[in-house]
């Protein structure tokens, strides 16, 4: 995936480590070239450390994480540490569907880590799991320090994040247990700030895709986002993993800066995509219409973007904040910092976007109602 290509490669350039990669794969070498085509699609690829790059077919979703038992026992001997980003990520899927590989597999490699000899798992969540639905309907600021852990009732309705949050909740009990165990809450992650490479799974990003293919931006995009670029997160967690004092820590990999709407309207607009400003209302009815339409003939892409929409306020608001006191003292003087996404950052983000085919106008035709 998009973090974990560039978390190889923070490991590969930081470490004189092998890097053995759990890969959804047929055999070593068919996950070998799926890493590869995976690092170079997201722009953290280079020729240097290919060798030891080690795949290991497997699967999130089965028991022993898809490995036959002298296969799970070779990791617990010769792996000295866990990096777990892996994860099924889809913002409209049941709790029930993400279990298993959200939260079963999380299990599984607590288990590896406790086998043979103990070793520190760095478990990669999300900076979601503390979005406050009830402060955020009452209009009610706050602040998420990293030591916080919100009440199960009060987590969103995200399948996703759910699973997450219960992910966090088992590796806090193996902490408890003596497992050396961190946790690591990124906020929205987005491209490479020097390729513009870029993810495409996060609900934001879908919802900009939408704005894009109907040539209509709701009013109510005025807000700021805080964007934290993919290479400050990967860079800041393999410095962080690589120091034992950090270990049983909870870490946000966040920025201190927020992205402005308005700027990533003006570079959409700069790119040559006609928007049109409507109501949050006409925006909502086109965005259905079109994505039902398109759905209809197998064109899903605008399918996410739907069924998140009702995030899509909640995303820009800027009543909540993330503390990361323990992350900056931990990283000063490390030279790690966050980069600044600015007016040419985003000019990189909608470049690779619309060069992949990410983003793309839709004619006349597709936007029609035809009902």
């Amino acid at each position: 995936g998009f973090l974990g290509s560039h978390l190889v490669r923070e490991l590969l350039d930081r470490t004189d480590a092998e890097v053995w990669c759990l890969v959804r794969a047929e055999s070593p070498e068919h996950g070998h070239v799926r890493i590869v085509e995976s690092m170079r699609r997201f722009g953290s690829w280079r020729d240097t450390g290919v060798d030891r790059i080690v795949a290991v077919p497997g699967d999130l979703g089965q028991d022993r994480l898809g490995l036959d038992e002298d296969r799970f026992a070779e990791l617990a001997e010769r792996v000295d540490a866990i990096v777990h980003n892996g994860a099924r990520v889809n913002h409209i899927e049941t709790y029930s569907r993400l279990h298993r590989p959200n939260v079963l597999a999380t299990e599984e490699l607590l288990r590896l880590a406790a086998t043979v000899r103990l070793k520190p798992l760095h478990f990669v969540s999300t900076g979601s799991v503390l979005t406050d639905e009830v402060a955020l309907a009452e209009g009610r600021p706050y602040i998420a320090a990293e030591d916080d852990i919100l009440e199960a009732e009060r987590v969103g309705g995200s399948g996703y994040v759910q699973s997450k949050w219960v992910g966090e909740a088992v590796a806090r009990l193996a902490g408890e247990r003596g497992l050396p165990v961190s946790i690591y809450r990124p906020g929205l992650i987005t491209g490479d700030v020097v390729t513009g490479a870029c993810g495409s799974d996060d609900a934001f990003w879908n919802m900009v895709r939408a704005i894009v293919a109907l040539r209509k931006i709701p009013d109510i995009a005025t807000g700021t986002v805080p964007m934290v670029p993919v290479n400050y997160v990967a860079r800041a967690l393999v410095q962080l993993a690589m120091n034992p004092e950090t270990w049983g820590g909870t870490f946000h990999l966040v920025s201190p800066r927020r992205v402005s709407m308005r700027d990533l309207e003006t570079r959409l607009r700069a790119y040559g995509y006609d928007l049109e400003t409507v109501t949050v209302p006409e925006f909502g009815e086109a965005l259905f219409t079109t994505a039902e339409k398109l759905s209809a003939v197998g064109d899903d892409s605008l399918m996410r973007a739907m069924l998140v929409s009702g995030q899509f306020a909640t995303g820009l608001a800027e009543i909540e904040t993330f503390s990361d006191d323990r992350t900056r003292a931990y990283l000063e003087g490390s030279g790690v910092d966050c980069p600044v996404v600015d007016t040419e950052v985003l000019g990189r983000y909608v470049e690779y976007y619309a060069r992949t085919g990410f983003f793309r106008q839709l004619d006349d035709a597709d936007r029609k109602d035809d009902r």
